[in-house]
């Protein structure tokens, strides 16, 4: 199992092995990925503190008959061209509500398609007074896939590498706030769209405030109008799955402020992304083309209802 690069592992205490026992008993068997983190963290955390032994042993008895009680069933991913409607509030990273949709989406979705679009619906594109980015929705839902959520800063071992990624955000229409989970690469922007079509030698992979990528010194923020479309085309050695400060993808967004401009708090205007398309078919050598155009509000597409049998199992979690 890896761990998360960068991050001191602190000790997990008995309030820990508390919600994990309580979190088992509740979601059951309705989310068998997460039943399998829970059992790949306690083989690998053994306390030696009285008390939080007694619910490690707790929590390992209740894995054990949740095993027993879950009879062998396909967990299938979704084929090409499917998609499902998970209804409510989007959270951002490590924002209200993050384990709770995490848990609804390995329930609904227990395999990850290699070519994963999510199109969020929202009801604004500001929370308490301020933008937030469409990549921090994004991170949620691609870590309840590579996260451990029954641990602390933890990979899964079978780690879920993504060939494409897309990422669009809308205002919601009659079905509400929610998120559109598909098979479905994203397309190549029409050329005649295309504002801005360059090659990055050097991307970042380490974000770092005030950063200067040679290839945008001399460029002018892209202004004519507020959302934006990006597509990043990288090499297939590239994880594109990993949306957090150490990687490929928010450290190259965040330090494109010459071409998005900056929010009020001087960082990047990240939030005026609204058609994030990311590919690992494209550049080699580790650089990345980057295209980006003006976009009204992202596109809209169909859906179908999650499937069949399916409850949200986050329902007692509230």
């Amino acid at each position: 199992m890896t761990t998360l690069p960068r991050r001191r592992r602190k000790p997990y205490g008995v309030a820990w092995y508390e919600r994990l026992v309580e979190r088992l008993q509740i979601i059951g068997t309705s989310a068998p990925v997460y039943l399998d983190q829970a059992d790949a963290f306690l083989r690998m955390e053994i306390p030696t503190d009285p008390q939080e032994h007694a619910l490690f042993e707790r929590a390992q008895r209740i894995c054990s008959e949740l095993r027993s009680a879950l009879m062998e069933r396909e967990r299938p991913t979704l084929v090409r061209g499917q998609r499902v409607w998970l209804a409510g509030h989007n959270p951002v990273s490590d924002g209200a509500g993050q384990f709770e949709r995490q848990i609804e989406v390995l329930a609904a979705v227990p395999i990850p398609p290699p070519a994963i679009a999510l199109h969020f619906r929202e009801a604004g594109y500001k929370r308490r007074g301020h933008f937030f980015d469409m990549e921090s929705l994004g991170y949620v839902v691609l870590a309840a896939w590579r996260h451990n959520l029954a641990a602390r800063g933890v990979f899964n071992e079978d780690l879920y590498r993504p060939t494409s990624i897309w990422l669009t955000m809308t205002k919601m229409d009659d079905r509400g706030e929610g998120v559109e989970i598909a098979h479905e690469p994203p397309v190549s922007p029409a050329p005649a769209t295309v504002a801005v079509d360059l090659l990055i030698a050097n991307p970042p992979t380490q974000s770092a405030r005030g950063r200067i990528i040679p290839e945008l010194i001399g460029r002018t923020e892209l202004s004519e109008s507020p959302w934006l479309g990006l597509e990043l085309a990288f090499g297939p050695e590239v994880d594109i799955g990993e949306f957090g400060f150490y990687g490929p993808i928010k450290p190259l967004i965040d330090a494109m402020s010459p071409l998005l401009g900056r929010d009020s708090g001087g960082g990047p205007a990240d939030h005026r992304l609204h058609d994030l398309r990311i590919r690992s078919d494209g550049a080699p050598d580790g650089g990345v083309r980057v295209r980006f155009w003006y976009c009204k509000d992202g596109p809209r597409v169909g859906y179908q209802a999650v499937p069949d049998g399916f409850s949200s199992p986050t329902a007692m979690l509230e």
